[in-house]
């Protein structure tokens, strides 16, 4: 057995040892998501380049793309895609929502933040992509574009990029 296998069979989840474990308080379930607040939160659900809202169900009006550059709705639509959720299910009084990255355990360790610069509609600066509105809430605004791509080692690619995804993981 590899090195990988053996800790793969160590630490994975068993219905039969997870329920029994001695630090688990099933009463006291934390929030699956994080919440920043904000009054000027970015609503992306009316962007969204779908037919209908998969949530909801509601029909969306897609809005005009602008070719070749990155809009609302298409950031929109990248973020459902790729860490929103995509169906909620009732079970009683719980509701389940499945999202577009799972996670075992539903523990959904990570967090996406956009940096956004000349997107209509979203004012430049750093915001945090809250998961169960869909929304852009911004965390810092104002020009700081010329520290982000320090930060990202002087890579040219972010000199020209308008939306720039930093990926944030909780273990």
């Amino acid at each position: 057995m590899s090195v990988a296998q053996r800790y793969h069979e160590l630490t994975k989840y068993a219905p039969e040892t997870i329920a029994a474990h001695p630090g688990l308080d099933w009463d006291a379930k934390p929030s699956l998501f994080k919440r920043y607040h904000a009054d000027d939160a970015v609503d992306l659900g009316p962007a969204l380049l779908l037919e209908k809202d998969p949530v909801t169900g509601l029909p969306i009006v897609p809005p005009e793309l602008v070719d070749g550059k990155v809009d609302l709705g298409a950031l929109s639509t990248i973020l459902l895609h790729t860490y929103g959720v995509t169906a909620v299910m009732e079970d009683g009084d719980e509701e389940h929502y499945f999202r577009a990255a799972p996670s075992a355990g539903a523990l959904y360790p990570n967090e996406i933040f956009v940096a956004v610069r000349d997107i209509e509609g979203v004012e430049d600066g750093l915001h945090h992509y809250q998961i169960l509105d869909h929304q852009l809430v911004p965390v810092c605004t104002g020009e700081y574009w010329a520290d982000l791509q320090s930060q990202l080692f002087g890579h040219p690619s972010v000199s020209r990029a308008r939306v720039v995804f930093v990926l944030a993981a909780i273990f």
